[in-house]
């Protein structure tokens, strides 16, 4: 349950909106309510505290009150001429009948004084009410001792106790005096017998609080008045009345709090205790008072709120409404508010990005669907189309075919005019093709697929192969300069080659790579022996990887014989691969695929410290000996290469001069190795060999800028040397040109005694092959030179032999190839 109200205050942002103010609400009553409550306690306190003070003054006052009305009958009597002048006896009758009736007056009137008389200092006679003329010792009373030092007329109150009596025996509690003065002599004492329960009523009534009560105490700490008990409240009174705080303003004890104040006269302490409960309970009726008008107040704000968001908002599952629909890809819907604040505001944006995204969308799907350059379907609609044929194939699976197009040596154009022009180039060459057929695609670069169905044979794709280059039989014209446009094709074939389109384009692409092989401007159908090739350069190239820290490389040496007196000149060394999984490689699918990838630096560092280390073996039987070592232009072109070279002949220490590094024409197009690696090695002694002379570019520059000592000319103008003048005119020609220029010659793949004897009258320096020798093992071309002069320098009746070997071994091999046929 509340994962779905979850969800849905998450759908909606009013509910959202509203549960916020409603949050927020009540964290504000929150923070108000501790607000209020602060507030409303500082005004109680400060309401107590004068209330306190109020109820204080008002005790005073009524004490005050009280005592003036107990002694002004007092002080009136005293002041009174007949007890002046006379003396107080009780058997003057007419004096005792006037004094009798003032005090009886005053008791009457005042419900507190229980009884009045007075005394004569001299002899002690007593006239009051309730009282018979009797005659008392004043000594025995101990008021008196304290009246008798007092010559003025103010009234002094006794508390009546053991010690302080009155003279009518009275049930009085307070007990008041005031000397009768007469020429400036006391002549005796009138005195009023007070009641204090009419105080306590008053002083119970002072307070503006219920639960306070009152007492007054004398300078002695003995109780005068008690308006009431305070043991309900746990007060300890004996300890507030010793207490020296409280007169100068409200002092707290526990939850109650108390007050005192000092009497002049007479000398008395009013202490007034204050109930905490009832000040608490008069706190809480204010607090819980404000709390429900704040309450009442959020209620009320939350209800106009949730209003007012409703009538603002009315707008927004419209809008949330149309975002989904332009999200879902219909710009269609509108909203069309009338509202005319932010939200109406945004609702007209979203209006205006609908129809915007609406007008938009179609240009949207041509940048999907079209190739900026050239405004071909672009590789996206060409999986679609591929992917529709491949489903509208019928049960017969008609056939189609992917036609996937390389213009050749395109870098060129790039090169000559820019890449913008080479961009309008492809434009228009793609529109070239779009002109013979509508499904051409550009797939990326210089690369284009065309589609095609083939209704009956596949003469029906090299039909549309040759319309396609007859579009391009007129030149492309790019800034004035005419350019004839070439390109190679590679043909797949669904569903003869695959049946996807992934590997459709793959097999297509493996066919152009083949055609461009051969040539460029060629046409090259996909056929698995292709598939099988690439595969095996991919496992050729992971399993090189390893192959040289599992020692699956060894090295071969075949012999260089010297053709003018036969003696052995030198070794070549040979690349050797006997792979663990895929048996033995040649050196013809790997040192290619080595070269690509880079491996050929670091085996190309081991084949030289090898052939340097063998070569200080030979060089203990023959100290002239040659060591020839090939040199990739990959691995010349290593920062680290001349410095491995320098490592070596140092640690072997092996003669530079012995060591013949053999370099291809590849190597010297690379100005920068022609220019410093090659001239380097030439300074550090070592001979310089240009291989395979004549299979290149074979320029005389080569041989004019380079310091090229030996020249070796490539098996391919020996095998027909016999059989045609060409072969026989090119080799001779090379052999006497280079011969003029000081170069050494080096003829390979000598195998019969015809080309032998051929090279001779040509008077070639060196020879190199089968007739003389195969590659030989590591012990075997030691082997061989030790016994050389004896058992391998060659003579009209060895060479004789071995060629007749080697023709033996070639007719075995063919007859073989000729039953596999078969």
């Amino acid at each position: 349950m509340l994962d779905k109200a979850k969800n849905l205050f998450k759908e909606s942002f009013v509910k959202r909106l509203v549960v916020l103010i409603c949050f927020f609400n009540i964290i504000l009553i929150v923070l108000f309510t501790l607000m209020t409550y602060f507030i409303t306690r500082i005004n109680t306190s400060s309401d107590v505290n004068e209330s306190v003070e109020k109820s204080l003054n008002t005790a005073v006052r009524n004490v005050e009150d009280f005592l003036d009305d107990c002694s002004q009958p007092l002080k009136i009597a005293a002041d009174c001429s007949a007890l002046k002048e006379l003396q107080i006896d009780p058997s003057n009758s007419a004096l005792a009948a006037d004094v009798l009736d003032i005090f009886e007056s005053s008791v009457s009137e005042n419900s507190s004084i229980l009884a009045m008389w007075c005394v004569d200092e001299e002899t002690g006679s007593v006239v009051g009410t309730g009282i018979d003329n009797k005659q008392v010792a004043l000594s025995e009373y101990a008021w008196y001792n304290d009246m008798i030092y007092q010559t003025d007329s103010m009234c002094s109150f006794y508390l009546i106790d053991s010690q302080i009596k009155g003279l009518s025996g009275s049930d009085a509690d307070l007990l008041a005096i005031v000397p009768i003065v007469n020429d400036d002599n006391v002549v005796g004492y009138a005195g009023a017998e007070i009641s204090t329960e009419l105080l306590s009523v008053k002083l119970m009534n002072s307070s503006f609080y219920s639960g306070t009560y009152c007492i007054i105490y004398n300078s002695d700490k003995s109780t005068v008045v008690d308006s009431g008990s305070v043991s309900d409240m746990g007060v300890d009174v004996s300890s507030l009345v010793s207490s020296e705080y409280g007169f100068a303003s409200p002092v707290s004890v526990g939850t109650n709090y108390y007050i005192k104040f000092r009497l002049t006269s007479p000398d008395w302490t009013l202490l007034m205790v204050f109930d905490g409960k009832v000040i608490a309970g008069n706190f809480n009726k204010q607090f819980a008072q404000q709390i429900m008008i704040l309450i009442c107040l959020f209620v009320l704000e939350i209800v106009a709120a949730i209003n007012l968001i409703r009538h603002e908002s009315k707008d927004i599952p419209e809008i949330s409404g149309s975002i989904a629909e332009i999200s879902a890809g219909n710009y269609n819907f509108r909203i069309n508010s009338d509202s005319q604040n932010e939200i109406g505001l945004i609702a007209n944006s979203v209006d205006k990005l609908a129809q915007t995204l609406q007008d938009k969308n179609a240009v949207i799907d041509d940048y999907v669907n079209l190739d900026p350059t050239t405004g071909l379907q672009n590789r996206y609609r060409m999986y679609e189309m591929i992917n529709d044929l491949i489903i509208s194939r019928d049960e017969a699976r008609s056939r189609f075919a992917l036609l996937f197009i390389d213009i050749d040596n395109f870098k060129w154009i790039t090169e000559a005019l820019g890449h913008r022009q080479g961009d309008e180039f492809l434009k228009v060459f793609g529109q070239r093709i779009k002109s013979i057929t509508q499904r051409v695609y550009r797939f990326s670069g210089d690369e284009f697929v065309v589609l095609m169905d083939v209704v009956q044979s596949l003469g029906e794709v090299d039909e549309m192969i040759d319309k396609l280059k007859g579009a391009f039989e007129r030149p492309i014209e790019i800034l004035n300069s005419k350019i004839y446009a070439k390109f190679s094709v590679g043909v797949s074939v669904y569903p003869d080659d695959e049946t996807n389109a992934d590997m459709l384009l793959r097999d297509a692409d493996i066919a152009v790579s083949r055609a461009k092989e051969k040539g460029k401007d060629r046409v090259s159908y996909f056929n698995n022996n292709q598939h099988k090739n690439v595969l095996n350069k991919t496992i050729i190239s992971q399993r090189l990887e390893k192959a040289l820290e599992r020692n699956e490389l060894y090295l071969n040496y075949q012999p260089i014989v010297s053709v003018e007196n036969g003696d052995i000149h030198g070794f070549e060394v040979l690349l050797r691969w006997e792979s663990e999984e895929l048996g033995s490689v040649s050196p013809a699918d790997f040192v290619n695929i080595a070269e690509e990838t880079g491996a050929i630096v670091k085996i190309g560092q081991w084949i030289f410290e090898m052939g340097c280390r063998r070569l200080k073996l030979m060089n203990e039987y023959k100290k002239d000996i040659i060591m020839s070592i090939n040199v990739s232009p990959v691995q010349m072109r290593s920062p680290d290469f001349l410095n491995n070279v320098k490592r070596v002949i140092e640690i072997t220490g092996v003669n530079p001069s012995n060591i013949q590094v053999e370099i291809t024409e590849g190597s010297l197009v690379d100005s920068k190795a022609g220019s410093n690696v090659i001239n380097e090695l030439n300074n550090m002694g070592l001979l310089i060999a240009l291989d395979d002379f004549g299979t290149g570019y074979s320029s005389m520059k080569y041989l004019k800028n380079y310091p090229i000592k030996t020249l070796k000319v490539d098996k391919s103008f020996v095998d027909e040397i016999g059989s045609k003048k060409k072969d026989y005119r090119i080799t001779e020609s090379i052999i006497d040109m280079v011969r003029n220029l000081g170069i050494k010659t080096v003829v390979e793949g000598v195998e019969t005694i015809e080309q032998y004897n051929i090279l001779v009258e040509m008077k070639c320096d060196y020879i190199q092959g089968f007739i003389m020798s195969k590659p030989l093992s590591e012990s075997d071309s030691l082997e061989f030179l030790k016994h050389y002069d004896e058992l391998h320098k060659p003579d009209k009746e060895y060479l004789e032999h071995n060629s007749n070997v080697l023709a033996a071994e070639k007719l075995e091999r063919e007859r073989l190839s000729q039953t596999a046929k078969k």
